[in-house]
């Protein structure tokens, strides 16, 4: 019940309305923190958002110490707008008090998850039924972390067993032998496939390729430094729109939303890039001509002029040069920029709350505000480390780099690997957020675990659905080392606030908006969820 205290703050006492959900069956592997370990017949699940009316918060933990999303539910203090007390540090204060301005907004969500690769459908497969139905609600379902967004690999690449393309046939220029190869049959389009129907948001599905066919490059080898010959330019494209539609027809349930038009095609013209694995290598204005003139008619021709074109899938360090060398005629082709995030500038001293206006990222969005920019890759290239905080943390400061920074979404690599990190032909190993394993020393029986990655993951994908807006969130006071946050406004109405604490001491956050105040006490080294209804007449 609430009880007026004065004019000016109304204190409210909440029972804690729980949900029914199923714990994390905690193990240690002698790191840092702790996974959650799954089988076939038991996964933890994330308790359901209450949709709360205003004045109340909602409040989803991670921490070092073991909590996985836990969910607790807080009031606020009414304020009135003359009330000085919140503008000023005092000892009452918070150790950060942020301001929610949601009248003023940047880009638009498009959403958060991870790529099929072949590893990862290995390693699913491994699995008993029950345990792959497990991981696969893990990520897309309503009990789990609720990902909406899903990169497919076109062809093989470094997280494959095998080099494979879908047209071996040397100057079939016709592609009358495409062929979709027994892999993606295997291990990407049946998990695809359950993901859309455990998810019941739009699974947004967009493919990105490593290589063209070996015939059609250069170097006459899907591995290493290559271009795509002049006389294949328009074979290249038509290969891409064939994919597209091919693949599409073999689904039950998913549609591609989007492509990227090649990963890593400036790092790919790198003779220093080590290991050599399936790549082509574009320079920014190639890039730009072959889509004017090539790329975008044959996808039309096949059907998908609608898609969602995205190109560089680079370094966010790239941008300039491939933003510079785009006309306007060929950036009206493209739907948007795809940003890799292993160059980003991620450090606890770089802890923008809103959106860094000197940041390439922001650069493109202040010019080009209709452009998304998509988070398309990124993982930890070491093998697994189980329960390490750290890398759950590290992850977290990524998804945080690309929000602060005018990006719409973010997406990891491998949705899953084994205990070595792989399979990787190239041996290119990566951890991840979950890691299977098939062969379970206690009892033989097959498990997957859930990393502290994970869960750091989930406190975006889960609660910023797609359609959030970005919204201004300031302080008056020097934010702490550690402390990373982005603020986001949600279709339903809803402020969602995500804050990572990921210093070595606690600190007191406050939330301040037109009409409430929140406050929470949040442990050294954990993340936090927050999310309360935006006042009706703000």
């Amino acid at each position: 019940m609430c009880v007026l205290k004065s004019l000016i703050f109304v204190t409210c006492a909440l029972p804690m309305v729980r949900t029914s959900s199923l714990p994390c069956v905690k193990q240690s592997f002698g790191s840092s923190s702790i996974v959650c370990v799954c089988n076939a017949t038991y996964c933890d699940t994330v308790e359901e958002e209450s949709k709360l009316p205003e004045g109340i918060m909602t409040v989803y933990s991670t921490s070092k110490t073991g909590s996985r999303l836990n969910k607790s539910e807080h009031g606020a203090k009414l304020i009135s707008k003359t009330d000085k007390k919140l503008y000023r540090k005092s000892e009452q204060s918070p150790d950060v008090l942020y301001f929610i301005v949601p009248r003023r907004t940047a880009q638009t969500i498009v959403g958060f998850g991870g790529t099929f690769t072949d590893a990862a459908g290995m390693n699913v497969a491994s699995l008993p039924d029950g345990a792959q139905k497990n991981l696969i609600e893990s990520y897309f379902g309503p009990t789990g972390i609720e990902y909406n967004l899903g990169r497919i690999p076109i062809a093989s690449n470094d997280m494959s067993t095998d080099i494979y393309s879908y047209d071996f046939t040397r100057g079939d220029i016709y592609l009358s032998k495409f062929t979709i190869a027994a892999y993606d049959h295997l291990y990407k389009l049946p998990y695809i496939d359950q993901a859309v129907v455990a998810s019941r948001r739009n699974l947004s599905l967009f493919a990105s390729p490593w290589s063209s066919p070996d015939w059609m490059k250069t170097n006459d080898n899907m591995v290493g430094v290559g271009t795509i010959l002049p006389k294949m330019a328009k074979v290249y494209a038509d290969y891409l729109g064939r994919f597209l539609r091919e693949y599409e027809s073999f689904m039950f349930h998913g549609r591609m939303w989007g492509l990227t038009t090649q990963s890593g095609p400036s790092r790919s013209c790198s003779n220093d890039s080590i290991p050599e694995y399936q790549s082509v290598c574009w320079s920014p204005q190639n890039m730009s001509d072959w889509i004017k003139y090539d790329l975008k008619r044959s996808l039309e021709d096949n059907g998908y002029g609608h898609i969602k074109l995205f190109t560089m899938d680079d370094n966010v360090d790239e941008l300039d040069n491939w933003r510079s060398a785009f006309d306007a005629i060929s950036l009206n082709l493209v739907d948007g920029f795809a940003v890799q995030g292993y160059h980003d500038n991620v450090s606890d001293d770089n802890t923008t709350n809103y959106n860094n206006a000197s940041s390439p990222m922001c650069d493109m969005f202040s010019l080009h505000p209709d452009k998304i920019l998509l988070g398309s890759e990124y993982c930890i290239r070491s093998r697994p480390e189980l329960g390490s905080w750290e890398r759950g943390a590290d992850l977290a400061k990524h998804v945080f780099h690309t929000l602060q920074n005018c990006g719409s979404g973010f997406t990891h690599y491998n949705l899953a690997v084994d205990l070595d990190g792989g399979p990787s032909w190239v041996y290119n190993y990566a951890d991840s957020p979950i890691v299977v394993d098939a062969k379970q020393a206690k009892g033989g029986v097959p498990v997957f675990y859930k990393q502290p990655m994970f869960y750091t993951m989930g406190h975006f994908s889960k609660f910023i659905t797609a359609g959030s807006v970005a919204i201004e969130m300031f302080t008056l006071e020097d934010v702490p080392a550690g402390i990373y946050s982005v603020g986001f406004m949600r279709p339903d109405n809803y402020i969602v606030v995500v804050v990572g604490n990921f210093g070595s001491k606690g600190n007191i956050v406050g939330f301040r908006d037109s009409r409430y105040y929140f406050e929470f006490s949040m442990e050294a080294s954990s993340i936090h969820t927050f999310i309360w209804m935006h006042p009706a007449d703000a």
